[in-house]
């Protein structure tokens, strides 16, 4: 038995529209997946599009020391605040691509618990970023606005590690785990306790125009990261990246030109609260609304 759905309509008209109609919309799949690059790789390698990048290395706004405002550069404005501070740090074995220049981090480096917020220059389906000295107190997550969308932490991608002694490239090569072990280009290999990963975020079928990197409210450890970019247009993620994990967000009813207004509204309320499903979890201490 089908039953009807009813809202109001023009001059306060109660209209209805059956259930086996809700049935009938098309629907679109929304995924996010997780890439890291080939071992040794330390800045992202995809190709094509427009790219805008950020290192703290090359660009001298960034100097060696706390940052506690706000910082607006190409790629975004970085929310940061005494409390959600950002440092920048003079290579050594935890970060520094290339084995030069400085890295940003937060945690036992900073001082400081809280999260800190990268609010995109504009909406993307990518994000990648060099992963350095991965903790599992590390976590990254994706907002679209206030929505929340994913978060994945270092013990995750640990897990994801070692849960095989190779890594599986999507063209087919194959990686052995330890490669991704200790800082690249060191010799003899600094930190080999520690995995390094250029880590690539694509979203399917939704954007997203928040990042928000957290180290779970503790200064007893630090995340490392280095090599931000976002691309836009027409853009290739190579085969010779490992598709780590995806994650996979409820699928949604299109919108239909023909739906009133009061139902969108109410459509787009369920549809906030669906994305938000699943095993995620939002960071702790972000400061980030979650929709």
């Amino acid at each position: 038995m089908s039953f009807p759905l009813a809202w109001l309509g023009p001059g306060g008209i109660l209209l209805l529209l059956p259930a086996l109609l809700l049935a009938a919309w098309p629907c679109r799949a929304i995924s996010i997946s997780v890439y890291i690059a080939a071992p040794n790789t330390v800045s992202s390698p995809a190709t094509g599009g427009t790219a805008v990048n950020e290192n703290f290395s090359s660009n001298p706004n960034w100097l060696a020391g706390t940052y506690t405002t706000d910082r607006t550069r190409s790629i975004g404005t970085f929310d940061l605040s005494p409390a959600n501070a950002l440092q920048i740090v003079n290579y050594n074995q935890y970060g520094g691509a290339g084995n030069s220049g400085r890295y940003g981090a937060i945690g036992a480096q900073s001082g400081t618990s809280g999260a800190i917020t990268l609010n995109l220059a504009s909406p993307t389906t990518f994000f990648g970023m060099w992963w350095s000295a991965i903790d599992p107190y590390n976590g990254v997550s994706l907002y679209d606005n206030n929505t929340f969308l994913m978060r994945i932490s270092g013990g995750d991608m640990i897990a994801l590690f070692n849960a095989s002694n190779t890594l599986t490239a999507q063209n087919g090569t194959q990686y052995q785990r330890t490669a991704y072990l200790g800082k690249p280009g060191t010799n003899p290999r600094q930190n080999t306790g520690e995995y390094y990963a250029y880590t690539m975020f694509y979203a399917s079928g939704l954007t997203f125009n928040r990042v928000v990197l957290d180290n779970s409210g503790t200064t007893s450890t630090g995340f490392e990261f280095d090599n931000f970019q976002t691309r836009s247009g027409t853009f290739q993620i190579p085969g010779s990246t490992v598709l780590l994990t995806q994650y996979q967000i409820t699928a949604v009813p299109e919108p239909s030109v023909w739906i009133p207004a009061g139902l969108g509204l109410a459509g787009a309320a369920w549809w906030r609260k669906r994305r938000r499903s699943g095993r995620n979890a939002a960071p702790p201490d972000s400061g980030a609304a979650t929709g």
